[in-house]
Formats: C-alpha cells, sequence, structure tokens
C-alpha cells in the first residue's frame, strides 16, 4: 500500500541503496523538469504525471515490476512534499515580511485626526 513513507521502507521495494539512490535522482530531474514543485501530486496534471512515470519507467526498467506505479508514485509524492511544503513556506515567511513592512510604514506616518 502506498504511504508517505520513504521508498527504501517499503517491504515491497527491492532496490539496493545505490539502485535506489540513482532512481531517486533521475526522478527528482524528472519532477523538476515536468511538474508544478508549488503544488501537491494531487494538484498536478495527471498527463505530466504519466509522463514522469513513463520516462523513469524507460531510463529505470525495474520500476516496471512495480504495479500501478506505486514506487515512482512514492517517490514523486515524497518529492513534492518537500518541494511544495518549502514554496508554501517561502510563501509565507515573504506575506509575514510584507505585513511587518506595511506595519513599519503604518507606524512611522504621524497620526491625523479625523472628524466625522
Amino acid at each position: 500500500m502506498l504511504t508517505r513513507k520513504i521508498i527504501e521502507h517499503h517491504e515491497a521495494w527491492q532496490g539496493g541503496e545505490r539502485e535506489t539512490a540513482i532512481i531517486k535522482t533521475t526522478v527528482h530531474a524528472l519532477v523538476e523538469k515536468l511538474l508544478d514543485t508549488t503544488k501537491s501530486l494531487s494538484d498536478q496534471d495527471k498527463e505530466l504525471v504519466q509522463e514522469v512515470f513513463w520516462q523513469a519507467a524507460q531510463m529505470h526498467p525495474d520500476l516496471r515490476k512495480y504495479e500501478n506505479d506505486w514506487a515512482t508514485r512514492c517517490i514523486v509524492q515524497a518529492r513534492l512534499k518537500a518541494t511544495s511544503s518549502s514554496a508554501s513556506n517561502k510563501a509565507t515567511k515573504e506575506i509575514v515580511a510584507d505585513v511587518a513592512e506595511i506595519g513599519r510604514r503604518t507606524r512611522s506616518k504621524p497620526n491625523k485626526e479625523y472628524t466625522l
């Protein structure tokens, strides 16, 4: 069953340490090239996700033995979780910085008394 576990922790994964590192490097490069790394797997264009799976299997035929591309999906999902979280954290930090800057500008302006 697919979970967010690291691929090496799946009982059905048969790759060795070196092979796993090489496959992960390939899949990560395909993710960077073809997918929007600010979005989760479920928010990706399905055709592009299938293209990642297909290209990964072309480069690493052993991936074909994993039913429904679960091994490749696991690597893609973990990569997108990391990159989309990073993008989200960066965006949040930028928003906080912008709000802080607005606050500084507002405080530096003299208070005007308004009457109706």
